[in-house]
């Protein structure tokens, strides 16, 4: 499962061979170079995956206290 997966997203045949072989759990493969160069942000948008960066900076500093372009132009 793990190699078709890798192989539909992209990822070439020889770096699969490599990382289909792992007795890693997800987690763990989910620092793997070459699944990280097949899973992209714009397919884990697809998805529906959270961007977990979006979330933080959202929540950090809302659109309320972020300064405009016209307020820091006019200091």
């Amino acid at each position: 499962m793990r190699r078709r997966m890798l192989l539909r997203l992209g990822a070439k045949r020889e770096e699969v061979y490599l990382a289909s072989r792992s007795r890693k759990g997800c987690w763990r493969m989910s620092t793997n170079s070459i699944v990280q160069a097949a899973l992209t942000n714009e397919w884990l948008d697809k998805q529906g995956v959270p961007n977990l960066q979006a979330l933080w900076i959202a929540y950090h500093y809302p659109t309320q206290a972020r300064p405009t372009a016209e307020a820091a132009a006019k200091s």
